[in-house]
């Protein structure tokens, strides 16, 4: 008998949800990396319990997914391990610095990278730092949600920004 609503999940029948546009918002973030004339490229994903298994993602992860490869499609580019690889990692900013270092480790240099949370993307850009990398000379990063962090860091971050509080506000309402 409690009332509720989710928010950033996919709607139940019956319960309401607050959601923002996460495919499209992906799509965009993708976009600008390659409108930009990146081909090297790594997608930080939250962890998922799936271990880069990105077809069976959910909610958040699956649409977020879903623009990335909207994009890269757009391009003619896929998500193949080649080109474009896909890594996954705890969301938080020591998981951002273990996902870029899992990848500087393996060999493979992306020329940018596409986190699917701010908070990644922060870590993974401390870490590059500090193996000497130019931001964003060297490496690009786009993240997602317009944490106030991404204003604060150097450079700032690029990044998708989504309405929290307005977000919280509507669900409030609800």
């Amino acid at each position: 008998g409690v009332p509720f609503v989710t928010v950033d999940s996919d709607p139940i029948e019956g319960i309401p949800a607050v959601n923002v546009d996460d495919e499209g918002g992906a799509r965009l973030a993708m976009q600008a990396v390659l409108e930009a004339g990146h081909r090297k490229i790594v997608i930080l994903a939250i962890r998922s319990g799936k271990q880069g298994h990105y077809r069976e993602y959910v909610g958040t992860l699956r649409n977020r997914v879903n623009g990335y490869l909207a994009a890269l499609a757009e391009h003619g580019l896929k998500l193949d391990g080649r080109k474009v690889r896909l890594v996954e990692c705890v969301s938080t900013e020591k998981g951002g610095e273990a996902g870029f270092n899992k990848v500087w480790k393996s060999r493979y240099q992306p020329t940018a990278i596409v986190a699917m949370s701010d908070i990644i993307a922060v870590g993974a850009m401390k870490a590059a730092q500090q193996s000497g990398l130019s931001i964003p000379e060297e490496l690009s990063f786009v993240g997602f949600d317009d944490i106030p962090m991404a204003s604060l860091i150097t450079p700032g971050l690029t990044t998708v920004a989504q309405p929290l509080h307005k977000k919280g506000r509507i669900a409030a309402e609800i």
